[in-house]
């Protein structure tokens, strides 16, 4: 593999986001989050939901300088933690991470065997999924799926990441 290619603004966002995922506050949300999975909850958590997806694009604005889809992609989760934290004084712990899928094999088949068509009326936002299956003879069409994982390019992903974001993650 070539020369390595950091991002400043990602390296920065990425800089900070670890700054704040090791701060006292956050260590205290940890253990509260700790406390209520674990059944010893001394108080209600409040957490704030948000759809990441389109929070990013009302926050994006101008703040989102990378052009690269890529790029563009990990700016936006580092870039939306920090606003979380920064916008949202809720019990919701933040991490110094980024969400990384696994690479797959390209489907060449329906995951289930059954074509799900889907209907827009925007590029972005609401959709509805059309059933695959209609009548009884359309069960004989479900298979079980087969979740194969690149290993080879999930790794490449995961080195990709840690060069743009000067390995701070």
């Amino acid at each position: 593999m070539g020369k390595k290619k950091t991002c400043g603004r990602l390296v920065d966002l990425a800089l900070e986001l670890k700054e704040l995922a090791g701060s006292g506050e956050q260590k205290r949300r940890r253990k509260l989050w700790a406390d209520v999975v674990n059944l010893r909850t001394t108080r209600p958590v409040v957490n704030a939901y948000l759809y990441e997806d389109v929070w990013a694009a009302e926050l994006a604005g101008d703040s989102i300088r990378s052009t690269d889809p890529f790029e563009r992609a990990i700016e936006t989760q580092l870039a939306f933690k920090v606003w979380r934290f920064r916008h949202f004084h809720d019990d919701y712990p933040v991490g110094a991470t980024v969400t990384i899928p696994a690479a797959r094999p390209p489907r060449t088949a329906p995951m289930w065997g059954v074509e799900m068509e889907v209907t827009r009326t925007a590029a972005a936002g609401a959709y509805k999924e059309l059933p695959g299956i209609l009548r009884y003879e359309d069960i004989g069409k479900l298979r079980t799926p087969r979740y194969e994982i690149d290993n080879a390019e999930t790794a490449r992903v995961v080195e990709r990441v840690q060069a743009l974001t000067g390995g701070a993650l």
